[in-house]
């Protein structure tokens, strides 16, 4: 399944902790949207998460920004999107970490097959936690068509 700009994929990051914040970064687009009037080709939104993390939909592009550690996309596979939402819910240092490690948060599911692979051998605090957070994220299963 891939993501895109789109209402389902909002609900999916307001489900998993993420507050919108349209109103204040983008106020027309905000009218239009809450008048149930959301087109993702045509309107901007844009979703925050703790202090710093704040995803945009900017028409057709996906925009993350952390910091320095963003991401910018048209379209997110499954593996990039649990990438984002296991950011989310790791820990401030295990964070520091993957951003160490990591050119974006979307690389986040790279690092994790990378640990992956060295499973057998011992593992630091950090590699566990990255382990454990990214198989606790779950994503609903595409609606049938």
């Amino acid at each position: 399944m891939s993501y895109v700009t789109s209402e389902q994929f909002a609900q999916l990051l307001l489900r998993n902790g993420f507050s919108e914040r349209t109103k204040l970064k983008y106020p027309d687009d905000h009218a239009q949207i809450t008048a149930g009037q959301y087109d993702p080709s045509l309107h901007s939104r844009a979703f925050k998460y703790g202090k710093l993390f704040v995803i945009h939909f900017e028409q057709s592009q996906l925009r993350g920004v952390n910091g320095f550690f963003g991401f910018q996309s048209t379209v997110l596979n499954n593996g990039q999107v649990k990438s984002i939402l296991a950011y989310t819910k790791l820990p401030n240092h295990t964070k520091t970490a993957v951003q160490n490690r990591c050119r974006n948060i979307l690389d986040l599911e790279k690092e994790y097959n990378r640990i992956k692979a060295l499973e057998g051998t011992s593992l630091g605090m950090t590699d566990q936690k990255i382990i454990e957070v990214f198989e606790s994220v779950s994503l609903p299963e595409p609606a049938s068509s």
